[in-house]
């Protein structure tokens, strides 16, 4: 696995799979993790006072409402918005 650069066993056999893949000796195995979804993520604006504004389509997409609170985590890509059930 050194010689490969290989941490764990399994990325060795995601490599080795990967490979039977595409030489064709094995069918392709479709996982849930693959491609998303076409980017839903639209974008949001920061106001003189530092409020975010989120527009009012993805609002309602959600079902958030007025008075609705939420965590701010930071994320490896920047921060979330998750809303806090009662």
């Amino acid at each position: 696995m050194k010689a490969f650069k290989f941490s764990t066993a399994a990325q060795s056999k995601t490599h080795h799979l990967d490979a039977l893949m595409k030489a064709g000796k094995t069918p392709e195995i479709k996982s849930g993790r693959g491609k998303a979804k076409a980017n839903s993520a639209k974008e949001v604006l920061v106001s003189k006072r530092g409020s975010v504004v989120i527009p009012k389509s993805m609002i309602d997409e959600r079902g958030f409402a007025e008075g609705n609170k939420f965590t701010v985590p930071k994320t490896k890509s920047g921060i979330s918005l998750k809303a806090i059930r009662k």
